[in-house]
């Protein structure tokens, strides 16, 4: 719980403009922006097809000393995702950058831990009252980021997904990999896992191969090397992880992508959980106990806030999934 003397920061919430989607980027000048929404006007209609039927986008991330961290890695899976819903992809990384920057300069306290979403919908599911077609909706969340306390090690349990490895793969309309609203099954493991001891789920396919959690991306390390399971086997790629692995490559360690058998994650010295901007030891896997590296955490924690990565973000997320107008 947060201390008596903490202010809770209330929730902010801002609807974007629709110019903020779309193939034709307005001039810098002439940058749509967004609305901070009062309490009362703080809803989303009943007929948005996000809400009934979660179709949607979404991203997540820590906000700390007013940045969204790993922001460009965000945006660019939030274009992929929207893309593979047939939505419109973002204008540009630099317009959104913009704009999410100056939501944050206007509505952040620094001084706060908060988690800030983006949140994208199909938007109404019938056209406006005087024809005119709907738009998506498009929302922008922050809000205090929940006290987790001391980083403790995790304890984890494999549970099966019912699915072989590259599920999806060759059926893109089941969108495998694709971050979405309908998060309803993993907001299920998280609460049968808790039922039952444990702090994360890790997924694994039929075959016995590793896939993710409900909330992250699993890493497995062996002795100077560090494995994930190729985002190809049906997961979403992971955007801490892209920052993980950069400062784990400039320690000289070696990272690699990888088909990771649940023997393979068994076998590791140390296992890692990442996402939303935060990167967790596992200490247990089922009645498998890890060794937790807290060297390596606390120094990629460090990396992952820090300002110099903040900005060098912007460039070094150029390879990651496809090509985005900046």
């Amino acid at each position: 719980m947060a201390g008596s003397s903490e202010r809770i920061f209330p929730t902010v919430v801002a609807r974007g403009d629709h110019g903020l989607l779309g193939s034709a980027a307005p001039s810098r000048g002439a940058d749509p922006g967004f609305e901070v929404l009062g309490g009362a006007a703080q809803t989303v209609g009943i007929h948005d097809l996000g809400l009934l039927r979660g179709d949607g986008v979404f991203e997540a991330t820590r906000v700390v000393d007013g940045r969204a961290v790993a922001l460009a890695y965000h945006l660019r899976r939030l274009n992929h995702s929207l893309r593979h819903l047939d939505l419109p992809g973002l204008s540009s990384l630099n317009l959104w950058r913009r704009t999410v920057e100056g939501f944050l300069a206007q509505c952040a306290d620094p001084a706060q831990r908060l988690l800030f979403r983006i949140v994208i919908t199909r938007g109404p599911e019938h056209p406006e009252a005087d024809g005119t077609a709907a738009h998506p909706t498009i929302l922008f969340i922050l809000e205090q980021a929940p006290d987790t306390g001391a980083e403790l090690p995790l304890r984890a349990t494999l549970l099966s997904r019912g699915v072989p490895a590259g599920y999806g793969r060759d059926e893109p309309w089941l969108l495998a990999g694709v971050k979405t609203l309908s998060y309803a099954s993993n907001m299920a493991t998280n609460r049968y896992v808790a039922a039952h001891g444990y702090d994360l789920a890790i997924y694994r396919t039929t075959d016995d191969h590793v896939l993710e959690a409900p909330n992250a991306t699993v890493v497995s390390r062996v002795g100077d090397t560090l494995r994930t399971p190729d985002p190809g086997i049906g997961i979403l790629p992971g955007t801490t992880l892209e920052l993980f692995f950069r400062h784990a490559r400039g320690l000289g360690l070696s990272t690699e992508f990888v088909e990771l058998s649940t023997a393979d994650l068994l076998a590791s010295d140390s296992a890692y959980s990442l996402g939303g901007g935060r990167i967790r030891g596992i200490g247990a896997i089922d009645a498998t106990t890890l060794t937790v590296d807290e060297p390596l955490l606390e120094s990629s924690r460090r990396f992952l806030v820090s300002p110099e990565v903040y900005e060098e973000d912007w460039h070094a997320s150029e390879g990651f999934l496809e090509p985005l107008p900046e």
